[in-house]
């Protein structure tokens, strides 16, 4: 799975009116200069590590860990919001 599909899927499962504001939050932290940030939702497990975001599924097995590069998710969540 490419970064972009596995992007595109948490989009569509995960990201919320509700959890946009704090996803962001955490991304720019992390760009910033902040320590390792989780965020936990109802589907996905992201964690932000440096320039990236890990994207694991809490419920779907056999779906592997994509890694976005932060930019890029930051990016994608920013046009989601507008």
């Amino acid at each position: 799975m490419t970064f972009s599909d596995g992007l595109q899927a948490f989009i569509a499962e995960e990201v919320t009116r509700e959890s946009i504001d704090t996803l962001l939050e955490k991304a720019e932290a992390v760009r910033y200069g902040s320590a390792d940030v989780t965020y936990s939702g109802n589907a996905f497990l992201v964690t932000f590590v440096a320039d990236t975001a890990v994207l694991r599924h809490h419920h779907v097995a056999d779906w592997p860990e994509v890694r976005v590069p932060l930019a890029e998710f930051i990016q994608r969540l920013r046009a989601w919001a507008e």
